[in-house]
């Protein structure tokens, strides 16, 4: 290295001598040191803090949002028999109005039918009494009390004779009735 004009130097541009530091200085960084350390750690403990409140908090969210649910689900059901109870009423008063309204019908049909029975029976009954019964010749057209006596006396005999749902014809009084003329 010579050959080329440079010398080594063994200088590594160090020139100021490095002096250990002082007592008070180190009493300084170490207390600040200190100071810091206290304060990461109190800045660590909120932030721990924080993220466990944050936690609770977000666990007793979620255990809200399931008890939430849970009354919902149970909501529901309990909506959905009140709706089942209801049509199942529903269909019970319509098949007792459907019985209802055939037991009238039959009802009616019966009463309309002992009508008609009952019309059929009274005819029957005048036609006997009118077959039962003449007025005999000397009390056409006269008021009189032998001819109201002798009336009398024909429809107790009728009344007796006849019986309901006989048809017309002779009964045991006709002959008497008829005799009578």
């Amino acid at each position: 290295m010579k050959d080329q004009g440079i010398e080594p130097s063994f200088d590594f541009g160090v020139t100021d001598v490095v002096q250990p530091p002082s007592p008070r200085a180190g009493a300084g960084l170490t207390v600040s040191g200190l100071v810091l350390g206290v304060g990461g750690g109190i800045l660590l403990a909120a932030l721990v803090l924080g993220l466990i409140g944050a936690l609770a908090a977000r666990q007793e969210s979620l255990r809200v949002r399931e008890a939430l649910a849970a009354h919902q689900a149970a909501f529901q059901a309990e909506q959905q028999r009140f709706a089942e109870e209801q049509q199942r009423i529903q269909r019970e008063q319509a098949e007792k109005a459907r019985s209802m309204a055939q037991e009238l019908a039959g009802l009616q049909r019966q009463q309309e039918a002992d009508r008609q029975a009952a019309q059929a029976e009274q005819q029957r009954r005048a036609a006997a009494w009118a077959s039962f019964y003449q007025v005999p010749k000397q009390c056409v057209g006269v008021a009189s009390v032998e001819c109201a006596n002798d009336y009398i006396r024909a429809k107790r005999a009728f009344e007796t004779a006849y019986k309901p749902g006989q048809t017309g014809g002779t009964t045991p009084s006709t002959a008497s009735a008829s005799t009578r003329d």
